[in-house]
């Protein structure tokens, strides 16, 4: 009778891998890159003037995240995205080169280089989690912002300008990160990831700018990813 309760005692309770197995906390590592369309955003006479807009300029962005399971459908992602945003003048801008005292026409394009770090909760949706949906604040520091001249034929002879504008603008940009992402099962241990991304900034990021004119950053990008699981315990 005493060894038919060690027996059940025994099958009663999960041994020391049992526990290790459930308590089983997933890391993603995320490699991806693709291209973005940005526009800058937040100067009301701009936005609002059909002849003046600024129009969509494309990029790309280029990152590497960690991705640690929280929870059956939630889990915690952070790391590294390199961006370029920007957008490209409506209008045609003429004005006077003194270096070679010409008169020049061309379209003005703003760049700007970022590196992002972005904090967000994912969502899983489905038994299989393959898709699932984030959102989170990000910080960015700005890298370089380049001003771009385009010229055109009509006063100059056809090139392309570069002015560094750097220092007109603020190095830290802040806003809300959104994500949809659709994962691929390659085999057991990685996936191949589709991604719609949104950085939306929410601060003004050329503060010298006329009175009540501000600048804004937008950066939507589709992006083509690697995913790789490992598998850690608490």
């Amino acid at each position: 009778m005493l060894f038919c309760f060690a027996t059940q005692a025994q099958t009663s309770f999960p041994n020391s891998n049992e526990i290790r197995t459930n308590n089983a906390k997933k890391t993603d590592i995320h490699f991806f890159s693709g291209l973005s369309i940005s526009y800058l955003r937040g100067n009301v006479a701009v936005d609002n003037n059909i002849m003046n807009q600024r129009k969509s300029k494309y990029g790309y962005a280029v990152g590497l995240t960690f991705n640690r399971e929280l929870h059956r459908k939630f889990s915690l992602t952070t790391g590294l995205i390199f961006e370029k945003k920007g957008s490209i003048s409506n209008t045609t801008a003429t004005y006077f080169d003194e270096t070679d005292q010409s008169l020049k026409q061309g379209i003005i394009e703003y760049e700007y280089d970022y590196f992002t770090l972005p904090v967000q909760i994912f969502y899983s949706i489905g038994s299989r989690k393959m898709l699932s949906v984030g959102v989170g604040p990000f910080v960015s520091y700005l890298k370089k912002q380049t001003l771009a001249r385009n010229f055109l034929f009509v006063y100059s002879t056809p090139g392309r300008e570069l002015t560094d504008e750097t220092d007109m603008n603020t190095k830290l940009d802040f806003g809300i990160v959104t994500n949809i992402l659709f994962k691929i099962p390659l085999n057991s241990r990685s996936l191949l990831s589709l991604q719609l991304s949104n950085t939306l900034g929410l601060l003004n990021i050329r503060p010298n700018l006329y009175q009540e004119q501000v600048m804004k950053t937008n950066n939507t990008s589709l992006l083509i990813g690697f995913i790789t699981k490992r598998k850690n315990y608490d």
